[in-house]
């Protein structure tokens, strides 16, 4: 097998990536946890598929989607959806590129046209600890009285 970093030999571009013709740019793979992987490059050459890699300059896992989120204690409804996100950075510069660390993202947005998503991420250490801290303050709320 070639070396995974390398680019292919017969580069063939296709949507909004750099071609890549030499080892200064990334033959990025991406991540294997994808929901969209099957857009990803071959192993070997080619290129991402735009068309199945959405969105294209990023990696995300399965969305998780909940209920009854509020813009404050009572504001307006909020849609929010629970996903892992890194960087896809095929063709970059491999002198530009930053590391694709993963971050677990929470976005919440209201459901009408023209509004922006808020989209807040941390690290894996940090959303485990988040993930600890909201289960200690539900049982305190759910517990016994």
């Amino acid at each position: 097998m070639s070396d995974r970093t390398q680019p292919p030999n017969w580069p063939s571009p296709r949507g909004p990536w750099p071609e890549v013709t030499d080892g200064s740019r990334l033959f990025d793979h991406g991540k294997a946890w994808c929901a969209t992987a099957h857009g990803h490059p071959e192993p070997d050459d080619g290129y991402p598929d735009p068309d199945r890699h959405v969105p294209w300059n990023e990696c995300r896992s399965v969305v998780s989607y909940f209920d009854g989120a509020r813009q404050g204690i009572d504001g307006a409804r909020l849609e929010l959806e629970l996903y892992v996100a890194a960087a896809f950075q095929f063709g970059a510069l491999r002198s530009e590129a930053a590391p694709s660390e993963a971050r677990i993202v929470l976005e919440a947005y209201v459901d009408e046209p023209g509004q922006e998503p808020m989209r807040v991420s941390l690290p894996a250490g940090e959303a485990l600890r988040l993930a600890r801290r909201m289960a200690q303050l539900v049982d305190l709320v759910d517990g016994p009285s």
